[in-house]
């Protein structure tokens, strides 16, 4: 298995998503956001929610992010996954998806969901994801994007 996961802090995570993830993203990068999955925003997340960072590393490299954070008492959110594309389709997303499902049953969550983009849903998708709707281009700077959810409480 390639790879080891490790918890990051914000500002490991942050330039990855600018320079990888992002790139070229006009509005500024936090370590939540307050877009929720019925696409209105909860300004309140900034000031309530308690992200987690998680990366991969190989040979004292990241090669991997992802965060996750809960965005109401029974939902919570990943954020940002991003696998450097010389190492996709090792299983290393479905690694750190994995880490954030546990947080989230750890918090008492009962759905785990992520907007992730058209590209990346078969990732979600075989991590047990269901996607349910596409977002509204005007809600995402990058896209397509899928309001993707799965169910935590029973698995």
């Amino acid at each position: 298995m390639i790879g080891r996961i490790e918890m990051a802090t914000f500002e490991e995570v942050q330039p990855l998503w600018s320079e990888q993830l992002w790139q070229g993203r006009k509005s500024p990068i936090h370590p939540v956001s307050s877009l929720m999955p019925d696409f209105t925003y909860n300004l309140e997340i900034y000031n309530s929610a308690k992200p987690i960072f998680v990366k991969c590393l190989y040979d004292k490299r990241i090669i991997a992010v992802n965060s996750g954070f809960q965005t109401s008492l029974t939902h919570y959110r990943s954020r940002g996954l991003w696998v450097d594309k010389n190492f996709r389709n090792q299983g290393i997303g479905n690694r750190l998806l994995a880490i954030i499902e546990e947080q989230a049953k750890k918090q008492g969550c009962t759905t785990l969901w992520s907007l992730p983009r058209e590209s990346s849903l078969p990732a979600y998708l075989k991590a047990g994801f269901h996607k349910h709707h596409i977002v509204p281009k005007i809600l995402m700077e990058f896209g397509p994007n899928w309001l993707a959810m799965k169910n935590i409480s029973d698995s």
